[in-house]
């Protein structure tokens, strides 16, 4: 009789193990992915250091939206930018104005003082974006690698810990 009970007792603990790993296995690539800003290209929106989670399922439930936060990977590393131009539209910044279609779009999450260097006349394929950091002035984004593809965005969104 005391046999049964310690196998009982094993297969349960064994079950709650496989369980809690298959609930953060799920957590961690199916709905939320762990970020940590390694960086100061968000600032001062995105403090570096900061410690959060990147919506995965959202991503593909509601798509990109302009101005959306992404985690994306690019040469093997994640980086958080700002969505600024879509699929399919034109982008160009002229003396800190930026078009989009020849369109003028106000930017409301730049302070007063970010310049945007100018950025010639750019048509993005059907599966890019194009993505800049807030600090302008110090941030490795689309100007210096180019768009994006969308199959390389992880999640949206950024819900901060710290």
């Amino acid at each position: 009789m005391r046999c049964k009970q310690i196998f009982y007792a094993l297969f349960y603990y064994l079950c709650m193990i496989i369980g809690a790993y298959i609930a953060v296995f799920i957590f961690t690539h199916v709905l939320f992915t762990p970020v940590y800003v390694n960086g100061n290209s968000m600032e001062p929106n995105i403090a570096e250091g900061t410690i959060g989670f990147s919506n995965i399922a959202t991503r593909h439930i509601s798509g990109i939206q302009r101005f959306d936060i992404i985690v994306f990977t690019h040469n093997d590393e994640w980086m958080i930018k700002r969505v600024i131009a879509l699929p399919k539209e034109t982008i160009e910044v002229k003396d800190n104005t930026l078009y989009i279609d020849g369109m003028e779009i106000e930017q409301p999450f730049l302070t007063e003082d970010v310049l945007t260097s100018d950025i010639a006349l750019i048509r993005l394929s059907d599966q890019e974006i194009y993505v800049l950091g807030d600090n302008r002035n110090n941030s490795m984004d689309s100007r210096m690698f180019g768009a994006i593809h969308l199959s390389d965005v992880i999640g949206k969104d950024l819900y901060a810990m710290r």
